[in-house]
């Protein structure tokens, strides 16, 4: 059976499913980019890179696709899989550039695309505020790859990484003074500091906990009960939250913005259950709290 899904799959675009919308095609696909199977997980991305190349109208739904899958069924608890998902994203939105290079096209009057890359924009506002470096790096990637993809289609529209890079300069003077002298140092030598460069940013003071070096040995939630401080200072969070200023991003990138919320209230609803002390799995929990 996996072996003529295999096959199925493969044929795409060429042949494509009979019965199906494009919108289930896209979310089957997207789905399958995380598959335990190696092949089955190859196949799924080859036929949307295909997809992205030869078929102009799919592009920003594609995207789309990657976004609605990551926002409403990609969990917190799957880091790794969230890096997976969003090199991917990355490279589908440079072969949309290289096939926009190779068509020579500039400016588009598609809606839907503009709203696929606004609504990326948005997801990755929200994705960056992971803890794990490695995440905010692939989240900077993403957003360099929509920058040049909205000034080849959209040259009159603003980019969310264009906002945020201007900002940065006098979001990181208004922090210096909580920074290390180490640190301090190096955010004021830097001649252009930018959100690729905060990324890169590794101390303490840019992270309350860093989950790339918990170790194996216990429970995630020990380690994070043991290793974080919600009383010293985290710069990124406070960077962060200041490129939602008023002046930065709701004013030059609203539509970004709202989406970033909305995805926010998703998360939140999705985190509810597990800390509402109403609910039947809180309910349930609770004796056995009550033993230790």
């Amino acid at each position: 059976k996996i072996d003529l899904f295999r096959t199925c799959v493969a044929a795409i675009p060429r042949i494509l499913p009979e019965g199906m919308s494009k919108q289930e095609i896209l979310g089957l696909l997207t789905r399958l980019t995380i598959h335990v199977d190696e092949e089955l997980k190859a196949l799924a991305y080859t036929a949307l890179q295909t997809l992205m190349i030869d078929v102009a109208d799919w592009r920003g739904d594609i995207l789309a696709s990657f976004v609605t899958f990551a926002v409403r069924e990609l969990p917190d608890t799957y880091p790794s899989v969230l890096d997976s998902v969003l090199r991917q994203i990355s490279s589908l939105c440079m072969v949309w550039r290289q096939a926009l290079e190779k068509e020579q096209k500039r400016h588009s009057e598609s809606n839907s695309d503009y709203t696929a890359l606004v609504s990326l924009e948005g997801f990755v506002l929200v994705t960056l505020c992971s803890l794990r470096p490695m995440t905010r790096r692939h989240c900077v990637s993403v957003l360099k790859e929509v920058k040049i993809l909205t000034l080849m289609l959209y040259p009159d529209e603003v980019s969310v990484l264009d906002v945020v890079d201007k900002a940065i300069p006098d979001v990181l003077e208004s922090i210096l003074e909580h920074l290390s002298p180490t640190e301090r140092i190096v955010a004021t030598s830097c001649p252009v500091p930018d959100l690729q460069w905060l990324a890169e940013r590794t101390s303490n003071v840019w992270a309350t906990i860093n989950y790339d070096n918990l170790s194996t040995e216990s429970s995630p939630k020990d380690q994070v009960q043991s290793t974080l401080n919600l009383s010293s200072f985290d710069a990124w969070s406070t960077c962060l939250a200041k490129f939602f200023s008023k002046q930065y991003l709701p004013t030059h990138c609203y539509l970004a913005t709202c989406h970033a919320w909305a995805n926010v209230n998703t998360r939140l609803q999705t985190l509810y259950t597990n800390i509402d002390p109403t609910s039947p799995t809180e309910i349930s929990r609770a004796p056995l709290r009550n033993t230790k």
